[in-house]
């Protein structure tokens, strides 16, 4: 089973969350200048602390983490996996046992130039499925769950969005779903949190049942 579990900022205590992070996080915290910056901080430890200490049965002080080489976080000694993403109204994690997963949030903004920034960093049939589209919003729609699923998929390996967004090239529909793809080993789960946040998950075991829970 892997959870996806989501958090809506607008609903998030963060200085009641403090209270279980460490001093190195709450420092950091309080040296970040936006508050916008520093709750999605907050927001992203609570939930990492808190729902791996509860799935480990640990408490928060003995959770140990490190980053492989590409800078990719992970718990040491453990067969749990995770990965956060974050975006305007929202954090969300996913927890998986025995496999790696990536997942990423994003939400629909009206004044970016879909097609340009498409034409730059995607590949040209993804270019080509988004310009086909009739309208700015449908354009929108299928650049954004392109957007999504690329990097899912590269926050599962670890390598980032710095290795090019056209290193996995999809087919999607306007809600989604996923019609092509050039890799075979990744899988992925898609789920529109309100009509201007989709997110999608990506992981290694094809049997995998995914659950989502609203925190």
């Amino acid at each position: 089973m892997i959870d996806i579990c989501v958090l809506n900022l607008n609903k998030f205590d963060a200085l009641k969350a403090l209270n279980i992070l460490p001093l190195e996080i709450k420092n950091y915290a309080k040296d970040l200048r936006l508050e916008r910056k520093r709750v999605e901080y907050i927001a992203s430890q609570w939930l990492r602390y808190k729902l791996l200490s509860e799935r480990l049965g640990v408490t928060t002080t003995e959770l140990q983490f490190s980053k492989t080489n590409n800078g990719r976080p992970f718990l040491v000694d453990s067969m749990l996996d995770f990965n956060i993403s974050h975006t305007r109204d929202y954090v969300v994690i996913a927890i998986a046992k025995g496999q790696r997963v990536g997942v990423d949030v994003q939400t629909k903004k009206e004044k970016v130039d879909v097609l340009a920034i498409a034409k730059q960093y995607f590949a040209k049939s993804e270019y080509d499925l988004i310009a086909a589209k009739k309208g700015e919003s449908a354009q929108r729609n299928v650049f954004y769950w392109l957007w999504a699923y690329k990097e899912a998929s590269l926050k599962l390996t670890g390598q980032g969005i710095a290795n090019g967004l056209n290193r996995y090239v999809f087919e999607v529909t306007e809600s989604g779903e996923c019609k092509k793809k050039n890799v075979q080993d990744i899988y992925y789960f898609h789920q529109q949190l309100d009509e201007n946040t989709p997110l999608c998950l990506s992981f290694e075991r094809s049997s995998s049942k995914v659950r989502l829970n609203f925190l």
